[in-house]
């Protein structure tokens, strides 16, 4: 999960004008019907009935119990797929478990990616993906992080399936987030030489990362210490995050109105503002689309900083905010449909092309900060269990958050 969120929001923080309410129209051209929004199709019902589903335990480490509610989750989620129409492609994620006592080598383990396509009917090698993580973490049952992220991009791909885009979208439950970004990793390296050979073009990808937690409580929005004594940060826990580098506002910022667009009820913060992929940004999964020189960006309820239940037993469906949780859904889903330009529907497309004037190109990405083997030559090693509410993603510099 990202870590230290409030530092890509120090500097600028936005909360504009309330546009229109829920699922604004979109007016259609003479002789063309009107098409509804998609978001008016999300479920708060199958979002429940999704995190309900997943395991609570359903973590990659330490024990047998918790490998296989990640198994399940995994069978299940591709079975869900499957059962809306899609041929989910699976990819291996290689993380081998420390050897048994003896020395005797630990048997590997059938991890996988899994991403479904709905191909774009103009520009079908340009894609916008979308990602949320299905692992947990092993001291809770993980219902913010991430069931959250995987309701919403369930309803995702329920509900655009069948709706014609100008261009391809491509949603990916990643595994193994929690052990290190293992599966968003591995991801990237395999789609790195398509990607410099322009065989396909990734114009954003967005990470859904804890999407449930909510608070209309004074001061129950943290922030660290900034010491930028004229800086007004919310201190309110009422709204969704956007964060994101500067250089990739050609992606954020259309995908922002967009989702003000689907859904005015809840606050957007804006927090694309970073000139530079800092280290503790890139600890979710657009960290590695990033380093590829993608647009990246992470929705979130900004973990730690709120959520007394992160990465804790408490991290419970009844502690999540249901109706937010919807809400923000549906502004993802509407997000996404109308930036991949609907088909058909007098829609304006609000996607610029890269290069276009006002459109900064991403800065070149850094050295990975904190790399880690990846490769499906090296098999990473599975991490040691960490104390309760610590895990290899917990941000630096905080202890973890008790209830």
């Amino acid at each position: 999960m990202l870590c230290t969120l409030a530092a890509v929001f120090a500097c600028a923080v936005a909360f504009p004008a309330e546009p229109p309410r829920v699922g604004t129209p979109i007016a259609a051209p003479a002789g063309i019907v009107q098409v509804a929004p998609p978001e008016s199709e999300v479920s708060r019902a199958n979002i429940e009935a999704t995190i309900r589903a997943l395991p609570v335990k359903r973590a990659g480490y330490p024990d047998a119990e918790q490998r296989e509610g990640l198994l399940k989750a995994q069978n299940d989620l591709i079975a869900r797929l499957k059962a809306l129409g899609y041929e989910p492609q699976l990819s291996d994620v290689v993380f081998a478990q420390r050897p048994k006592p003896g020395g005797e080598p630990a048997e590997p383990l059938p991890w996988k990616n899994i991403a479904v396509d709905i191909p774009g009917r103009e520009a079908p090698t340009e894609f916008y993906v979308f990602g949320a993580h299905f692992d947990a973490v092993p001291a809770g049952p993980g219902a913010d992080d991430n069931a959250s992220g995987v309701a919403a991009l369930l309803e995702m791909a329920r509900i655009l399936k069948d709706r014609p885009m100008k261009r391809s979208v491509r949603m990916i439950f990643f595994n193994l987030e929690e052990a290190g970004l293992i599966g968003s990793r591995q991801y990237c390296e395999r789609i790195q030489p398509e990607v410099a050979a322009g065989a396909i073009k990734i114009l954003g990808m967005a990470s859904f990362d804890g999407l449930g937690y909510y608070s209309d409580k004074h001061d129950s929005q943290r922030w660290p210490e900034l010491n930028l004594p004229n800086l007004k940060l919310p201190s309110i826990g009422n709204f969704i995050a956007v964060g994101g580098l500067a250089g990739g506002r050609g992606f954020s910022q259309p995908f922002i109105a967009a989702m003000r667009a689907a859904d005015a009820g809840l606050p957007v913060l804006e927090g694309d503002i970073l000139p530079l992929p800092v280290p503790d940004f890139m600890r979710s999964d657009h960290a590695p689309f990033v380093l590829l020189g993608v647009p990246g960006i992470i929705i979130t309820d900004t973990a730690n900083f709120r959520s007394p239940h992160y990465h804790q037993e408490t991290d419970t469906i009844e502690t999540l905010d249901l109706d937010r949780l919807t809400k923000v859904t549906r502004q993802l889903v509407g997000a996404a449909w109308r930036i991949a330009g609907p088909v058909g529907a007098g829609h304006d497309d609000p996607a610029p092309a890269p290069g276009a004037p006002g459109v900064a190109p991403t800065p070149p990405a850094p050295a990975d900060p904190q790399p880690r083997p990846a490769s499906p030559d090296v098999d990473p090693i599975a991490p040691k269990p960490q104390p309760p509410g610590r895990t290899p993603e917990t941000p630096r510099g905080l202890p973890p958050t008790r209830p």
